[in-house]
C-alpha cells in the first residue's frame, strides 16, 4: 500500500501489527486499566485519597484457524501463554499472560474461527 501524498510525520498503522502463528488474525485489542479503583473517604465521608491497584490488561484475540497445532490454538488455562502481538503499554511491561476463556466458532458458509481472552497483571510473574 502507499499513501498518497507521503505522510511528513510518519504513517498511520493500518491492520494488525505482527501475524500471530496458527490463525489468520482479524483483530487484537489490549485493554490496560488498574485492577481497582477505590475511594478513600475522610472520617466526614469526604474523597481524600484513591486506592489504585496494579496495571492489569485485558487481551482479544480473534481470527480464523489456519493450524490446530500451534498457538493460540495449543494455548491452555494455568499455564502462562504468548502471543505475538505486542502487549507492553501505559506503563505495563511485567505479568505473565494468561488465557481466560477461547470461542471456536463454525457455520455452514464460514471459516472456523477463534477468539481467545487473555488476562495479564502486572505483579503475577509466574503460573
Amino acid at each position: 500500500m502507499t499513501l498518497v501524498p507521503a505522510a511528513s510525520g510518519g504513517y498511520p498503522q493500518h491492520g494488525v501489527e505482527v501475524a500471530e502463528v496458527g490463525i489468520n488474525i482479524t483483530k487484537f485489542d489490549v485493554t490496560y486499566a488498574p485492577e481497582f479503583k477505590d475511594v478513600m473517604l475522610n472520617y466526614q465521608g469526604e474523597k481524600l485519597k484513591w486506592a489504585i491497584g496494579a496495571v492489569e490488561s485485558k487481551i482479544s484475540v480473534e481470527g480464523e484457524v489456519l493450524a490446530t497445532a500451534s498457538a493460540p490454538m495449543t494455548h491452555t488455562f494455568y499455564t502462562a501463554c504468548t502471543l505475538t502481538n505486542d502487549i507492553d503499554g501505559f506503563g505495563q511491561t511485567a505479568g505473565i499472560v494468561l488465557l481466560d476463556s477461547v470461542t471456536i466458532s463454525q457455520a455452514n458458509t464460514a471459516w472456523r474461527s477463534f477468539k481467545g481472552e487473555y488476562s495479564r497483571n502486572s505483579l503475577i510473574t509466574s503460573a
